[in-house]
């Protein structure tokens, strides 16, 4: 397949931002008397963060989001990775001649944090952020808004994410969807969505690429 665009969803796929995240909310819910379970990770870390705010914070949810976001920007320079051999798979595509997006649910301000300090804003033509769209995953709206950024076809594209809402998103938007195994989502339940490609290293995409 010949792949011209890659876009690539951001928490949990091109960075390990988990243990960021997971420290920045339960601070939040510890503060503001929200009762934490683990199982509230999965659920937090797909969604935008005014959503997580109307579910966990009703009445509250400008204080909710602020204490957030006052937490996740004071660790996240301690906390942000990204995942192994990351910036050179975007390197290597990028040479190839591949346009590179990121299409997330993560505000433009922690979005923007987070290339910035990882070093790879030079290697991305679009980004679109929660804040960039009326809708989010699996809505295909911040899909298509990026193809139309790039003015590019649906059928040379192709989104990688590590959730569900990622594979529906993309498969609404006319996108093939590749998930990767390493990110919060459950790989066990991930057949029912029925990604095009299973990703277990970047390699693999890499080498979908190239084939092209």
């Amino acid at each position: 397949m010949n792949f011209k665009v890659v876009l690539f969803d951001l928490d949990g796929t091109l960075v390990n931002s988990v243990p960021l995240i997971r420290k920045a909310f339960k601070n939040v819910f510890s503060e503001m008397g929200i009762q934490w379970t683990e199982d509230n990770m999965r659920h937090l870390a797909s969604l935008p963060l005014k959503e997580n705010a109307k579910s966990y914070a009703e009445n509250r949810q400008q204080q909710f989001l602020t204490s957030y976001m006052n937490h996740y920007i004071s660790e996240h320079n301690n906390l942000m990775k990204m995942f192994p051999s990351t910036k050179e798979m975007l390197e290597l595509l990028k040479s190839h001649g591949c346009r590179l997006g990121i299409v997330t649910s993560k505000t433009r301000l922690g979005t923007m944090a987070c290339v910035n300090f990882l070093g790879i804003t030079d290697l991305i033509d679009v980004i679109i952020t929660d804040d960039d769209a009326a809708h989010h995953k699996p809505h295909p709206e911040p899909l298509i808004k990026a193809l139309e950024l790039l003015s590019a076809a649906a059928a040379s594209t192709i989104y990688i994410g590590d959730s569900p809402l990622d594979i529906i998103a993309a498969k609404s938007a006319g996108i093939q969807a590749a998930y990767v195994i390493w990110g919060v989502g459950n790989s066990e339940d991930i057949h029912q969505h029925k990604p095009d490609y299973i990703l277990e290293n970047w390699d693999q995409l890499i080498e979908l690429v190239m084939a092209g």
